[in-house]
């Protein structure tokens, strides 16, 4: 078991009264017609809560990785982090567009500029904010670099992040002239006048501190794309040491190829944990090397309760058009301790092969052509049978961060049961495999994967895979077999709100109940305090002539 120190970044679970469930909620709530059209909402949903942090049943999952083929080795079959079922799982949208990392050029932005007015708006607006935040953080102490951690920058965007403020989620306000004049004398910033010209700029112009901007309101825009910048470090690309949100990332997020990303992320921090635990020289180590991991644990994660049902409890809703990811959000751990988890990975016949099984956007059994259309320079394939085929052909996971390109090789060929094949075979990439590169390098396995026009033959699966149930995922199943519609946000964000309001009216009602309870018996014990003080002791004549008589 790993020391008690260890720890990836990327894992993420949260509850309704921390900051990160109540800004995804404030969130999809501000910007649900937007987040649809761009295809996000589904997969900012499923992230909201995660899933529990289980350190036993990950390395027992660990353990039959095989990070030469980037693979799992069961001994029913080898099993893979294949396209399809990780959309399935995620919701993230397959893209077009290479995930990139890395600040623009004055030419790229003069480009932005141009083209896309809008998005460049965003970026500069984006860009300033981000640097008043750091101005506004604390100083770290042998700080090199700067930056922020990730609730640091949600904490300047969004005010009453906490649940113990006791008032909602709102932007952030624009400071003030005394407030901006603080952090001039802070950061000790000084606006200039240029002597020479510069790019458009002529001489004489002068430049303003760029914390003069935030007394400006924010834009909507650009508070919903410091939200996805922050939410990508956190689930989907939390490739960084650190808990922090480097500049490059603030770059606008919209059609990139999100879920190959977040499979190539599996794969580079399972290799990372491999290389530290494989590590050769000096002494032994006492116990196993506390390492620093960037790893989307929750994804991961879901793809194993995906072929393996009993180590999750049953969820409480089914729908097939919600990613798994959230329907698993309230589960719960199954098996004692690592060893009893570990013996229960190794019955072959509790795991599950075709457990999310595709529908060909045409007939079973067809046989397709990646051919080129005449006259117009792409494939004659529609988009749904080309993803097949790249779900389903050897190439490449590659995205970019600054300089250096990172390449994890996907050969769905040596997992084809999973995409309802007996054998699969759909060409060769190169061979010389290398998991991170160059511009160049990235640039060509890139366009690998997703070139069209290549003459490339494949059939979709012959027909419809019949599930195999266990005994143990039998339960499962039958359980989870009702369709109880997952609720919108807004509904929930109601209900709760209606919740929050009967909780106080019932409150005030039992604190009334115990008042009215607390008079009575007041009233009643000086009741029976007076009967029994005359019943005792009656007149005073009366002891008189009692002790007389006496």
């Amino acid at each position: 078991m790993p020391a008690t120190r260890h720890r990836f970044y990327g894992w993420v679970h949260s509850l309704d009264k921390l900051w990160w469930t109540r800004t995804t909620k404030y969130v999809l709530s501000r910007w649900s017609e937007e987040l649809h059209a761009c295809g996000l909402y589904a997969a900012i949903r499923s992230t909201m809560y995660g899933l529990p942090v289980s350190a036993k049943h990950f390395f027992a999952l660990y353990e039959l990785y095989n990070p030469d083929s980037n693979n799992f080795l069961t001994k029913h079959g080898e099993l893979g982090l294949v396209l399809h079922e990780m959309h399935k799982i995620s919701g993230l949208p397959i893209g077009q567009i290479l995930y990139q990392e890395y600040f623009p050029s004055n030419h790229e932005l003069s480009q932005l500029k141009d083209r896309m007015s809008d998005h460049y708006k965003t970026l500069w607006d984006l860009t300033c904010h981000y640097h008043i935040a750091l101005a506004q953080s604390e100083p770290l102490a042998k700080r090199t670099k700067s930056h922020g951690s990730l609730k640091q920058f949600a904490s300047y965007l969004f005010r009453n992040l906490e649940s113990n403020s006791g008032e909602a989620i709102c932007k952030m306000a624009p400071l003030t002239p005394s407030g901006v004049n603080r952090l001039l004398k802070k950061i000790d910033a000084h606006s200039y006048t240029i002597s020479s010209p510069e790019s458009d700029f002529p001489v004489g112009t002068k430049f303003k501190s760029f914390l003069w901007h935030a007394t400006a309101p924010i834009r909507p825009m650009t508070l919903l794309a410091g939200y996805l910048a922050i939410w990508l470090k956190k689930c989907v690309v939390p490739y960084q040491s650190g808990d922090i949100l480097p500049l490059e990332v603030l770059y606008p997020v919209v059609q990139l190829a999100l879920l190959s990303v977040m499979v190539a992320n599996i794969h580079r921090g399972l290799r990372q944990i491999s290389s530290a635990f494989t590590r050769k020289g000096g002494d032994p180590p006492d116990q196993i090397p506390t390492i620093k991991v960037e790893l989307p644990y929750t994804y991961l994660m879901a793809w194993f309760v995906l072929h393996r049902y009993d180590m999750m409890s049953v969820p409480n809703a089914t729908d097939h058009f919600v990613p798994l990811l959230q329907l698993l959000e309230n589960g719960r751990w199954e098996g004692r301790g690592f060893p009893d988890i570990r013996k229960l990975l190794q019955a072959h016949k509790c795991w599950a092969f075709s457990t999310c099984f595709p529908q060909p956007p045409s007939r079973y059994g067809e046989c397709l052509i990646d051919e080129e259309r005449p006259r117009e320079y792409r494939t004659h394939l529609d988009i749904d049978c080309f993803n097949w085929l790249v779900n389903i052909r050897p190439g490449y996971l590659t995205f970019r961060v600054r300089n250096q390109c990172f390449i994890e090789p996907y050969l769905p060929c040596r997992f084809a049961r999973q995409f309802g094949y007996d054998q699969l075979y759909v060409e060769n990439p190169r061979q010389q495999l290398r998991t991170h590169g160059g511009l160049v390098d990235g640039l060509r396995a890139w366009l690998w994967t997703v070139t069209g026009s290549t003459g490339a033959k494949f059939s979709l699966p012959s027909a419809e895979c019949q599930l195999q149930l266990t005994f143990l995922s039998c339960r499962w199943l039958l359980a989870a077999n009702k369709t109880i519609p997952v609720k919108p946000i807004a509904e929930l964000v109601a209900e709760e709100a209606s919740q929050a309001d009967s909780h106080a009216i019932w409150g005030n009602a039992r604190s009334q109940r115990a008042r009215s309870k607390t008079r009575r018996i007041d009233e009643e014990g000086k009741k029976i305090f007076h009967s029994a003080d005359e019943a005792s002791c009656g007149d005073p004549e009366d002891h008189e002539d009692c002790s007389e008589r006496g």
